[in-house]
């Protein structure tokens, strides 16, 4: 028996569990069921297995791991796969998953069943089970293996597929070994894509060998040569490295598991696509439920006609059985693009690189870039005479050597940028490309950092045109569509692919990630880049650099507020450069250090940055600190793009911190308001803000002035108050401070109509908003503008806002962190 008095609470638990979990040792085994008026045997147990439920109950990661499982059932895949194994072969397959463990949550959760199973087909389910087997049942979970069993509730079952249980076991065990093998995962989620690929491959396989009438044979897809009918072939990418794997999505098909391949298409244009059946299938083709016109050809193939959709339209090809069951025997995912059009003009400097012509290049570059849907117009301006008064050491080689941080260019490339520009205007729109002789640098070919309007190519270090032309997109990639090297992006093999962004002279082809990037460049801030990133070169790094963030980072875990800047930046020079790798991230920083004489220390815990006020794309944290003359100064700032701010945050002063992060993106602005969507944690709220009309930077930035907030990131937390206002436990207010907002303060998220109701706050409103056209005197005379106002859904979304707040602090609680609100103001 118990030993000791439990409390009511405890008492309520232990009933309703006892059954699901006590020792089977304890549970009575009648002959016959108990009948009404029956007495039942006590159920007693021991202090000790008493404490052992309790502490199971309390085991947290096992009951989130437990029900982890539940969201497998949700894949849209797997419901799709079963729901047609149920039409095909009249066999229900009940999806069930648990693991295997006798611990209190693994116990309770065991037999989870995944799949709801239809009841007029209760009498022949098939159970398909993924079994989770813990790598330690000591301590925290530490992982777990998989396994796959295929069982039938009765031998009709086998009898309706045609297919023994010893046939349907030795599927189960080699899917099991072939597709999970040992592999260790953390926890079910991560396991998740695995398991279902395998679970859908060996279902196939059972269906396969039950109708080997209905054999699938796979096809696969190619890139259509040209030919004679005059329709364009744009791009097709094959996954050929393992680096770019979650670039191409996986499909299970005649039980294989298979990456699939992408084909861009030219928006509401025509193409084709070759596709290759194997076996002496006959497959028919669809995409998005029509069918496609497929023209056999030699050897088991077919010309695929397809159709382009609206920019950034994604579709699937699938090759389907000819037979009234279509199977999937291939597919082919497809994007829609509208076609880039970019202007260059290429400068050859006192004759240099005189061999390329308009002509050829213009078509080089359209043949180069159509896998993208990118088009050029190329002119070569003739005769273009620059003196050599740019040559400043004299050497008659373009000095291509470091920039530094505070320009791009190195003071040759900008004086020949200058004199250029005293005979010719530069277009706004227009990139420019200058043909040099020969650089400094013996063997590099060209220079364009990454969103540029001036690149530099080194025509006498190339053998031929071919050659030059090739660098010439090469660098055009870095400038135009801010590409990177794949080497340093991406980790691929360099000089070993035939990427147009790798140093392989002939490679030319452009992968889907890049394609996507044409079509949406990723913001860079230029500043930051290494010289290199837009050359052909190596990235360097800074040992100086890396050990003092790495101290920071250390003394911050270890809790000690003292760090001696000055071990780690021993000269007095102002301004350094460097580059630190996180998670296989490179993070370009620029350092600034105030040298004063003697000691310096910091507070490496001095988590205070911010956005650059003229810079937004660029943020810096600073640390204040003592010199030796115990004055308290500024030290250190650390700058770095903004697009890494988390992840350095995070690396420097530690995870102790739950973000909510609101960010906001510019809609509309007039004289009279301004207005912006925001979304919290990638849409998790999402709603409209109003505020007050744009100003200049000095008007943002000053008290009472009546404008908009400036462009910045700024903490948020829940007003306190201070002013009485009659809502205000619902408000938020931004933390402004001199260096983001100037003198700005008491910017508040608050209710309102429209912006006559706010001097510089953010007003929530949701979808209902309206916009009304009003007429305003302004600069001497009538305009007329868009006033968008709530609608009375104001007070609704900032409850929204409250909402979603309260949630993230229960959380923050439960894992013992700090909660910290942050908006991004995005103009």
């Amino acid at each position: 028996m118990i030993s000791k008095v439990y409390g009511p609470v405890f008492c309520l638990i232990l009933s309703v569990l006892l059954l699901a979990i006590v020792p089977q040792s304890h549970a009575r085994q009648p002959s016959v069921p108990p009948q009404e008026g029956d007495t039942l045997d006590n159920i007693t147990i021991s202090e000790d297995e008493a404490r052992n439920i309790i502490k199971g109950l309390f085991d947290l990661p096992r009951l989130t791991h437990s029900l982890a499982l539940g969201r497998i059932a949700k894949d849209e895949r797997l419901t799709a796969f079963t729901d047609g194994f149920m039409q095909r072969n009249n066999i229900q397959v009940l999806t069930i998953g648990y693991i295997d463990s006798d611990e209190f949550w693994p116990r309770i959760f065991k037999q989870q069943r995944l799949g709801k199973i239809n009841k007029a087909d209760a009498d022949n389910p098939l159970a398909a089970k993924i079994i989770f087997v813990p790598a330690s049942t000591e301590g925290p979970p530490t992982g777990y293996t998989t396994r796959l069993e295929l069982t039938g509730k009765t031998s009709q079952v086998y009898e309706l597929l045609s297919i023994s249980q010893a046939e349907v076991d030795s599927i189960a065990a080699s899917t099991s070994q072939q597709q999970l093998g040992n592999t260790t995962f953390a926890t079910p989620n991560e396991a998740k894509e695995t398991v279902l690929s395998a679970l859908i491959a060996a279902l196939q396989r059972v269906e396969l060998k039950a109708s080997p009438q209905d054999a699938v044979a796979l096809v696969t897809f190619q890139a259509a040569p040209p030919d004679d009918t005059g329709l364009p072939t744009y791009g097709f990418d094959q996954m050929v490295y393992e680096q770019l794997g979650a670039d191409y999505p996986t499909a299970t098909i005649a039980g294989q598991t298979v990456r699939t391949a992408w084909k861009s298409l030219k928006s509401n244009a025509p193409d084709k696509v070759i596709a290759v059946a194997g076996g002496d299938a006959s497959p028919v083709f669809e995409m998005n439920g029509v069918a496609l016109t497929a023209t056999p050809g030699n050897a088991n193939t077919y010309k695929v006609s397809l159709m382009g959709a609206s920019d950034g339209t994604t579709s699937e090809v699938l090759a389907l059985t000819s037979a009234d069951n279509g199977l999937t025997m291939g597919l082919l995912n497809t994007i829609s693009y509208d076609e880039e059009h970019t202007s260059v003009k290429i400068v050859p400097v006192n004759g240099a690189g005189g061999g390329i012509t308009q002509a050829v290049l213009r078509d080089a570059l359209n043949e180069i870039y159509a896998s993208v849907i990118a088009t050029w117009d190329v002119e070569v301006l003739p005769g273009v005479q620059l003196g050599m008064a740019w040559d400043e050491d004299g050497d008659g080689k373009l000095n291509d050597g470091e920039t530094g941080m505070l320009s791009n260019y190195t003071g040759e490339m900008n004086a020949m940028i200058a004199e250029f520009r005293k005979a010719h205007d530069r277009e706004k729109d227009t990139y420019y490309i200058f043909l040099v002789d020969l650089p400094k640098t013996a063997t590099k070919l060209g220079y364009m950092p990454r969103k540029k309007q001036w690149g530099f190519v080194f025509a006498g270090n190339h053998n031929n045109n071919e050659a030059l032309t090739k660098t010439i997109a090469h660098e055009l990639g870095h400038g135009v569509f801010h590409l990177e090297h794949t080497f340093s992006e991406k980790g691929l093999p360099q000089s070993q692919t035939t990427n147009l962004m790798d140093y392989t002279p002939t490679g030319t082809t452009l992968y889907k990630y890049q394609w996507d990037y044409v079509h949406d460049p990723v913001n860079v801030v230029t500043l930051f880049d290494d010289d290199e990133e837009g050359a052909m070169g190596v990235i360097s790094n800074s040992t100086n650099t890396k050990a003092l963030l790495d101290s920071i980072r250390s003394y911050n875990k270890k809790k000690i507020d003292k760090l001696i800047s000055s071990d780690f930046i021993k000269d007095k020079k102002y301004v350094y450069t460097g580059i630190i790798i996180i998670d296989s991230v490179e993070i370009d920083l620029l350092i600034e250090h105030w040298y004063y004489s003697g000691r310096h220390e910091i507070n490496p815990k001095q988590n205070y940055h911010f956005r650059h006020p003229t810079m937004p794309k660029r943020v810096i944290f600073e640390f204040d600190g003592t010199v030796s003359s115990g004055d308290i100064k500024p030290l250190l700032k650390i700058h770095a793009p903004a697009t890494n701010e988390k992840k350095l945050e995070e690396y420097l002063f530690g995870d102790d911190t739950l973000r909510v992060n609101i960010v906001t993106t510019l809609i509309a602005e007039n004289q009279k308001n301004t207005f912006s969507s925001f979304s919290i944690d990638n849409e998790q709220v999402t709603g409209f803000f109003i505020e007050r009309e744009p100003g200049t930077v000095t008007q943002e930035r000053t008290e009472g002035s009546g404008k908009r907030v400036p462009e910045n990131e700024y903490v948020v937390e829940e007003n306190n108050c201070a002013t009485g206002r009659a809502n205000c436990l619902n408000e938020f207010t931004l933390i402004t401070t001199p260096a983001k907002s100037g003198t700005r303060d008491g910017i508040l998220i608050h209710t309102g109509t429209d912006f006559s109701d706010i001097t510089g706050c953010l007003l929530p409103v949701g979808d209902s908003y309206v916009v009304e056209a009003n007429q305003y005197y302004i600069g001497g005379q009538m305009v007329t503008l868009d006033i968008y106002k709530s609608n009375g859904t104001s007070g609704t979304k900032l409850t929204a806002i409250n909402t979603y707040i309260e949630e993230k602090k229960t959380q923050a609680s439960d894992e013992k962190k700090v909660l910290k609100i942050l908006i991004d103001i995005n103009r």
